[in-house]
């Protein structure tokens, strides 16, 4: 599986968690680089996985990309407030890129600001709502996550409770996408 490394800045502590054989690229040159080191990724058609320059991959987590049979897959990482996926730690499978070869040229803004929620709303929109999750989260250098979010009646670990529900609406088991969505909905009505 092919590892990029974009970035516009190095972190060591980012890249000490690299394997050796990333491909790190300086995307700094224009808004549009990122865009287009993506697009010729995807076009490959190949298994490739995105490590962006402010993200620690967690330990495993290549490992678990290449047994894990998804098309997209993610390691959760806070940001803005709440946990989610974006480009920080993606791996897409060839399958899924050779089945919507033209995706990456249908993005209308390619600015790297907004980049990983327009690819991802253009994946949405093509039938994929959400990627796998897996666990543990990454650590993203630019956002301090919480180091825990107590529901204030019980002190059950909110963030836990929402992550663990959200893994679940990517199963394949439809009983538990039922519990999560569920489980969503209680911890909605907490906050």
């Amino acid at each position: 599986m092919r590892l990029v490394f974009p970035y516009t800045e190095r972190h060591p502590e980012a890249i000490a968690a690299l394997p050796v054989e990333a491909e790190q690229t300086d995307v700094s040159s224009d808004p549009e680089a990122y865009w287009r080191l993506l697009r010729e990724a995807w076009r490959s058609g190949e298994d490739f996985l995105i490590v962006e320059h402010d993200m620690v991959l967690p330990p495993g987590a290549i490992l678990a990309f290449e047994r894990c049979r998804r098309e997209w897959c993610a390691h959760p990482y806070f940001m803005y407030g709440t946990w989610g996926t974006w480009h920080g730690v993606t791996r897409y499978r060839g399958s899924l890129t050779r089945r919507l070869p033209t995706l990456p040229d249908e993005i209308v803004n390619r600015a790297w600001p907004a980049l990983d929620s327009a690819w991802i709303n253009n994946l949405r929109r093509a039938g994929y709502n959400e990627g796998h999750w897996h666990w543990p989260p990454a650590r993203h250098l630019a956002h301090v996550e919480p180091a825990r979010v107590a529901c204030p009646h019980c002190g059950t670990d909110v963030a836990l409770v929402v992550g663990r529900a959200i893994t679940d609406l990517t199963a394949d088991d439809e009983m538990a996408r039922y519990r999560a969505s569920f489980r969503l909905t209680m911890t909605d009505a907490i906050r």
